[in-house]
């Protein structure tokens, strides 16, 4: 299936790895996916039901060698269990008494990392920004020299800067990027509302003003604009190792829409991670049971 390449890793890392988002860390699913992969077995039981003194035991039992985690799973299995193969919720109140203590705290920051390497991806190459630079500096200096040889105001100047930077501010280039992944042909439509907005410009600009630019001018705003555009373009068009995940969103896209039913409840957070909109439930969301593996410092 489509999605398999993403299913091969746990969602946290996937929300990391697509958006930079480092996503709060559940513990009951993070255990309950462990058990259905049968590295680790889970025993809930309530004590003293429907009295006073209801409270849960958690017994975690590894059912395989600390070799076959990733090392993502390492974090949060080593946390729980420094040694031996089995831990229960009364050890680590025992054990971090009196202290913070989250099981997840480790694995939160390799989560980071990830999300931090995934900023970077996420700006075009230096070149490429150097040469959208250029360009609109060189724009922009044409524009000077109109003003400087003809003694005109810098209406052109001013209008180009405010036309300009703001859709460079405002364009939703990520947005457009996203698209880019999944369905070039929609995000090569989306790019050509620039090119409209420059044409609509130039006319415009032309039709209102009592002398229309000059040589200079004209050349300014259109390599200024292009500047722009072209920065535009780098952004959407860049290379990155995450067009799996793109495929991967648009594939459960599109499942949801035909075969809502279809969706599988372990599914549910990988969706959540490729930022797919839903509105299912999952069936662990209603266990409570992770916070007796935390532990809390004394007011």
């Amino acid at each position: 299936m489509a999605a398999g390449a993403s299913l091969n890793q746990p969602p946290e890392i996937i929300a990391a790895e697509f958006s930079g988002r480092v996503a709060t860390i559940n513990i009951e699913q993070f255990l309950r996916r462990l058990e259905r992969q049968e590295k680790v077995a889970i025993d809930v039981q309530v004590i003293d039901k429907d009295t006073d003194d209801e409270h849960v035991i958690v017994t975690l039992t590894l059912q395989v060698s600390r070799s076959h985690f990733s090392d993502y799973g390492r974090t949060v299995i080593d946390s729980l269990m420094p040694q031996g193969d089995a831990v229960t919720s009364e050890d680590i109140d025992r054990r971090h008494a009196g202290t913070d203590y989250d099981p997840t705290d480790r694995a939160e920051r390799f989560l980071e990392n990830i999300a931090s390497k995934n900023v970077k991806r996420l700006k075009s190459p230096v070149l490429s920004r150097a040469f959208s630079f250029a360009l609109f500096v060189t724009g922009i200096y044409f524009l000077g020299l109109e003003m400087a040889r003809s003694g005109r105001e810098p209406v052109a100047f001013l209008a180009t800067m405010l036309l300009i930077m703001p859709l460079i501010a405002l364009w939703p280039s990520r947005t457009v990027w996203s698209v880019m992944q999944s369905t070039p042909r929609r995000a090569m439509r989306l790019l050509l509302i620039p090119i409209v907005l420059l044409c609509l410009f130039l006319v415009i600009f032309h039709s209102l003003t009592e002398r229309p630019m000059g040589v200079y001018a004209s050349i300014g705003v259109v390599l200024a604009f292009l500047g722009g555009f072209h920065a535009l373009v780098a952004d959407a068009a860049k290379s990155d190792s995450r067009s799996d995940l793109f495929l991967a969103r648009e594939w459960f896209r599109q499942r949801l829409l035909s075969r809502p039913a279809a969706i599988r409840d372990e599914w549910i957070p990988y969706l959540d991670a490729l930022e797919v909109p839903h509105h299912m439930k999952r069936v662990e969301e209603d266990e409570r049971w992770g916070t007796t593996l935390s532990t809390f410092a004394d007011l």
